[in-house]
């Protein structure tokens, strides 16, 4: 109970920190609450994206980003709400060109994307559009493996 009630109240702090650009993002009550989370409830994969999202955008240095990332397949590999958000992240970190196993998640999702998910297509290009030139390139390898014409789309995009 303590880890739902822990986990509720980090994604509300949370929410309200990606939604209100004025609130300070250095601030540790959200940091705290989301650590706290994870704690208690550490096979929440959403608590996991959420603080490697906000340690991302906000730079916050005390974390590996891909470590935490690399959480949120382990939790929540099959849990198709979390694929979008994984996916858009770790095509935008540079971390997912020299981790071997992070380019195999990332390839993963892909090929889930194209194959068993294709309602998830048009986060896939979205996430296409905010890749980084590698995490492109990542990205592109496994859709001209997998669907062709699915990658002269996206390059238009």
């Amino acid at each position: 109970v303590r880890g739902d009630l822990w986990t509720k109240s980090a994604l509300a702090s949370a929410a309200l920190l990606e939604t209100n650009p004025g609130l300070n993002p250095t601030n540790d009550q959200v940091r705290e609450r989301l650590v706290n989370a994870l704690s208690s409830a550490p096979y929440q994969a959403d608590v996991w994206l959420t603080l490697a999202r906000l340690a991302n955008q906000f730079k916050w240095t005390r974390y590996d980003i891909a470590a935490l990332l690399k959480m949120v397949y382990y939790t929540g590999s099959n849990d198709v709400d979390l694929v979008a958000a994984r996916t858009k992240l770790a095509l935008r970190l540079n971390a997912t060109t020299v981790d071997a196993e992070l380019q195999d998640l990332v390839k993963r999702d892909v090929n889930l994307i194209l194959r068993r998910w294709p309602e998830l297509r048009p986060a896939l290009v979205e996430a296409y559009r905010s890749a980084n030139p590698e995490g492109k390139a990542l990205a592109e390898g496994v859709v001209a493996r997998n669907d062709p014409a699915f990658l002269s789309a996206l390059r238009r995009q």
